[in-house]
C-alpha cells in the first residue's frame, strides 16, 4: 500500500529546505498559518533528510514515529491503569486499526493523525503529571495543531470542576503556544487564526447539526471510521464496532476508561459546532481517508476506552463477552492489514520516488522566502535549485511592466527549466489574473515570448498553458474522461488558428494530464486507449500530444526499462520512430520531475479491480486531476 497526499508533501519539501539549511526561515515556509504540526513534521523530515536519502520511504519514517508515540504512551497508560491485559489489548488494536486509520497513519499532515498523540498524552495528564509539565504539553498541543483543541477543553474542564489549583498552576506551561504565536507573527506577519464556523456567523447556526449528525450516523460511514471502505464487509463490521464502542462507553468506570468517555463525547460536541465536517459520499460510496481525516485524533481514544473495558470484563471473569467486545474491532483491523499487503505489494517505489511534491511546492515556497534568499542560496541538489530557480523566473517575469519586452529575460544560475518554468506560470497568472479567458489570451502572450529563445520559449508556452488550462482548467476544451478522443478533436479544433508553437503546446500539456490521470504510480502497462488518432490532426501536433503524454506517464511510472509502447504505434506509419523518440523523451522528463536522481524502480503487479474486495480503488485528486494515491 502506497498513501501520500499533495499537501503532506508539501510539509515533505520543507523538510528537505531545511535540511539544505533554510533552518532561519522555518516559520516562513509553514504550509499553514494554523498549523505548527506542519512545522514540527517538517523539521523531523529535515533533520531524516541530513542523514538519510531524501525518498518517500525517508519521510514516511515521520508519521510512523508518531504511530510509534501514540502506541507506546497508550500502553503505557493502559498499563498503569488496569494492568497488562489491556495494554495488550490496546497495543493488538494500535496494531491491526481500521483501514482509513491506517492510511492516516502514514499521512504527516501535521494537524490530523499526530493530534492523538497529544489526546493521549492530555488524557494520562489529567492525573499525574505535574502541573508545569501538563501545561507545556498543553501549551504545544495548542500551537501543534486546533485538533487537540476538544481534548484540551476536557482537560480545562475536567480541573475547572475538581481542581481549580491545578488548573492555575498550569498557565505558566499554556503560554507556550501564544509565544510561538507571536514569534510567528513577527516573523511572517500572519496570525494562526481564521473562522471555525461558516463565513458571516458570529455563533454556530444549529441548522447544520442534521447534516454534521448524518456524517457521523449514515452506515457508510461506520464502515469507513471503523472497519474497511466498502459496504459489503465493512458495514456489519462497522455496526458491531460502533455497538462495541457504545456498550465500552456504558462500561467505563471512573478512571481511565471514564475520562476517554468524556473526551469522546466533548469532541462531539466541538465536532457538531465548528464549520468543518466529515466527507459523507452517496450511498453506497464508502470517504477515504482523507475524507475522514476530521476524526483521526479520535482513533487512540476509543481504542484505549475499548481496550480497558475489555480487560474489565475478562478480569471480571465474563471472557466470552470480553472477547465480543473486542472481536469485531480485532477482525476488521486483520482484514485492514490484509488488505494493505495486497496488490501492488511488495513494490520498491517508497525508495526511488522523489518525497516532495514539486510541482505543488514550489509556488507557495516561491513567495514564502524572500527574493534575496532565493537569489543568495547556491547549495543544494539540483531539486533545491530548481526550487530557487523557479521563484526566480517568477520575479523576474512578474517584476515588470505588463507590456515590457522580454528581450533581456535570461535564466541565470542552475536548473534554467525550472526558472522559465516559473515565468511562465508568472506571465499567465499577469495576463489572466482572474482565470476567465481563453487561448487568444495565450496567443497574446506568445506574441511577448517572441524575443526569446526557441527552446526557452516552448518550455514558458508549456509552462503558462499546463498552470492554466489543465490544471485548474477553467476553459474546458479537453473536459471528458481521459483517454476519450473527443476531448482531444476539441482542442485541436480550438487550437487550429494559433501559431504551431501554441498548439504544440496545448496538445503537449493534455497529453501530460491524460498521463497523470490514467498512470498508476510504478505500474508500466498498455497505453494504446491513450493514443486515438485523430483525422487533421498534423504530425507536429500528434507528437507534441505523445511526448505530454510520455511526460504524464513517466511521473507515475518512473525510470522505464525496455520498450512501454509495445504495438500501440503500429497505426503511425512512417510516424511511428519519431513518436517512439518524443514519447521516450517524455518519460525522461516526467520521471526527472518525480523520482530521486538516479532511482531504478521495479515494476509491480498492477492493482486488478476485481481484486479489491476491500473497498473501490482509492478517490483523492490532486488539482491537476491526478489521482495521488
Amino acid at each position: 500500500m502506497r498513501v501520500m497526499d499533495c499537501e503532506e508533501r508539501y510539509n515533505a519539501a520543507h523538510g528537505r529546505m531545511l535540511a539544505d539549511g533554510h533552518w532561519d526561515a522555518i516559520l516562513a515556509l509553514q504550509y499553514r498559518r494554523f498549523c505548527g504540526g506542519c512545522t514540527a513534521v517538517s523539521a523531523l523530515a529535515g533533520l531524516l533528510f541530513s542523514l538519510a536519502p531524501r525518498v518517500l520511504l525517508t519521510w514516511k519514517l515521520v508519521p510512523v514515529a508518531f504511530c510509534c508515540a501514540i502506541a507506546v504512551v497508550g500502553l503505557r497508560l493502559a498499563w498503569a491503569q488496569a494492568g497488562r491485559r489491556a495494554a495488550l489489548l490496546f497495543l493488538a488494536l494500535v496494531c491491526l486499526p481500521p483501514l482509513n486509520a491506517l492510511k492516516l497513519g502514514l499521512l504527516a499532515w501535521g494537524n490530523h493523525m499526530e493530534a492523538g498523540l497529544f489526546s493521549l498524552l492530555l488524557l494520562g495528564g489529567a492525573a499525574r503529571s505535574r502541573p508545569l509539565g501538563l501545561g507545556l504539553i498543553c501549551g504545544f498541543a495548542l500551537w501543534f495543531g486546533f485538533s487537540s483543541v476538544p481534548f484540551l477543553l476536557a482537560l480545562l474542564g475536567g480541573l475547572l470542576l475538581s481542581d481549580r489549583r491545578r488548573l492555575l498552576h498550569l498557565l505558566p506551561g499554556l503560554l507556550l503556544a501564544p509565544a510561538l504565536w507571536l514569534l510567528q507573527l513577527h516573523q511572517t506577519r500572519q496570525h494562526p487564526f481564521g473562522h471555525i464556523y461558516s463565513p458571516g456567523e458570529a455563533i454556530p447556526a444549529l441548522s447544520r447539526l442534521p447534516d454534521k449528525l448524518m456524517t457521523l450516523a449514515a452506515p457508510q460511514q461506520w464502515a469507513g471510521l471503523f472497519a474497511l471502505p466498502a459496504v459489503e464487509l465493512g458495514l456489519p463490521l462497522g455496526a458491531a464496532c460502533l455497538a462495541a464502542l457504545i456498550t465500552a462507553g456504558g462500561l467505563a468506570g471512573p478512571g481511565l476508561g471514564g475520562r476517554a468517555r468524556r473526551w469522546l463525547l466533548v469532541w462531539l460536541g466541538c465536532y457538531l459546532l465548528v464549520g468543518f465536517r466529515l466527507e459523507l459520499l452517496p450511498w453506497p460510496a464508502v470517504s477515504s481517508a482523507a475524507g475522514l481525516r476530521y476524526a483521526g485524533p479520535t482513533t487512540p481514544i476509543w481504542q484505549l476506552m475499548l481496550a480497558m473495558a475489555g480487560a474489565r470484563l475478562w478480569g471480571g471473569g465474563r471472557r466470552g463477552a470480553a472477547a465480543l467486545l473486542v472481536a469485531p474491532a480485532l477482525l476488521a483491523g486483520l482484514l485492514s492489514r490484509a488488505a494493505s499487503l495486497s496488490a501492488p505489494w511488495p513494490d520498491t517505489a517508497a525508495l526511488a520516488l522523489a518525497p516532495e511534491d514539486a510541482a505543488f511546492a514550489r509556488y507557495p515556497m516561491s513567495y514564502a522566502l524572500p527574493l534575496d534568499a532565493h537569489q543568495a542560496c547556491t547549495g543544494g541538489d539540483a531539486a533545491h535549485q530548481a526550487t530557487h530557480a523557479y521563484a526566480r523566473g517568477r520575479a523576474a517575469a512578474l517584476g515588470r511592466p505588463a507590456a515590457a519586452p522580454l528581450d533581456d529575460l535570461a535564466a541565470e544560475g542552475a536548473e534554467p527549466a525550472a526558472f522559465w518554468q516559473g515565468v511562465g506560470e508568472a506571465l499567465i497568472d499577469a495576463q489572466d489574473s482572474d482565470a476567465r479567458g481563453d487561448l487568444r489570451v495565450l496567443a497574446a502572450l506568445e506574441e511577448r515570448l517572441s524575443p526569446l529563445p526557441a527552446p526557452a520559449r516552448a518550455e514558458v508556452l508549456a509552462a503558462a498553458v499546463w498552470w492554466r488550462a489543465f490544471r485548474e482548467e477553467p476553459h474546458g476544451f479537453a473536459r471528458g474522461p481521459a483517454g476519450e478522443a473527443r476531448g482531444l478533436r476539441r482542442l485541436a479544433e480550438a487550437a487550429a488558428p494559433l501559431s504551431p508553437e501554441l498548439r504544440a503546446a496545448a496538445l503537449r500539456s493534455l497529453g501530460r494530464r491524460w498521463g497523470l490521470v490514467r498512470g498508476r504510480w510504478a505500474q508500466p502497462g498498455p497505453v494504446d486507449a491513450l493514443l486515438p488518432w485523430v483525422p487533421g490532426l498534423g504530425d507536429d501536433a500528434r507528437e507534441a500530444f505523445v511526448e505530454g503524454l510520455g511526460e504524464g506517464l513517466g511521473e507515475k511510472w518512473g525510470p522505464v526499462e525496455g520498450e512501454p509502447l509495445g504495438a500501440a504505434l503500429s497505426r503511425a506509419g512512417a510516424q511511428e520512430g519519431a513518436l517512439r523518440a518524443v514519447f521516450a523523451r517524455g518519460l525522461a522528463t516526467g520521471a526527472a520531475r518525480a523520482w530521486a536522481p538516479g532511482a531504478r524502480v521495479a515494476p509491480v503487479r498492477a492493482e486488478a479491480a476485481e481484486a479489491r474486495w476491500w473497498g473501490p480503488a482509492p478517490t483523492m485528486y490532486c488539482p491537476c486531476d491526478a489521482t495521488c494515491w
